[in-house]
């Protein structure tokens, strides 16, 4: 609801933040490995922005060409609320706007920029997509595959089991979400018969 120009603060789900749960209980044990000064050198400075020229060395997102602000994981750490098994390196990292980090969330790169997806490149008719963007971004996908750390599947698996203790606290989230909407239509009906 607008009042004025401005939005009213809108009624907050517990279970909303279920998705950035599991990317924190996953974020927390996956390796990051940071590049070293070689290897920023010749593989992001020169091979990277070689395979992405529309980034402009960084400055540009990698999928829409906008302003980059952060750096995305271009093969998602979570799949399907699941540990992926990839790790944060230079080798799964692309410079990207935050409305496409966000809007990509853990779908597959290829299918999310072609989808109609909220701020997807196809959505925002991003210039040049299929004829340059799209192309760049599968050399980098062939070039950086067996250059990227991928957690084995043993690993994965003894990840998962970690991911059931996460499971369950969002489960109990649920819990405390049904709780606070009792109380939150409580609260409401008390508020109303006031004004």
């Amino acid at each position: 609801m607008i009042l004025g120009n401005l939005n009213i603060p809108s009624i907050n789900s517990i279970t909303s933040r279920s998705s950035s749960i599991r990317a924190a209980f996953v974020k927390a044990v996956i390796p990051t490995i940071f590049p070293n000064d070689i290897e920023v050198r010749e593989k992001l400075l020169n091979e990277l922005y070689d395979l992405l020229p529309h980034t402009h060395r960084g400055s540009k997102c990698a999928y829409c060409t906008s302003k980059a602000t952060e750096w995305d994981h271009f093969r998602s750490v979570i799949k399907n609320s699941k540990p992926s098994g990839y790790s944060t390196d230079i080798y799964n990292l692309v410079p990207s706007c935050g409305k496409c980090n966000q809007s990509k969330g853990s779908k597959e790169w290829i299918d999310w920029i072609k989808s109609e997806a909220a701020l997807s490149p196809k959505t925002l008719k991003t210039p040049y997509l299929e004829e340059e963007i799209i192309p760049n971004l599968i050399k980098f996908e062939e070039w950086s595959n067996n250059k990227t750390y991928k957690l084995t599947k043993e690993e994965i698996a003894e990840l998962e089991v970690y991911m059931s203790e996460c499971e369950e606290l969002i489960k109990s989230l649920y819990k405390y979400q049904e709780k606070a909407k009792a109380f939150q239509i409580k609260f409401q009906e008390s508020a109303n018969s006031k004004f």
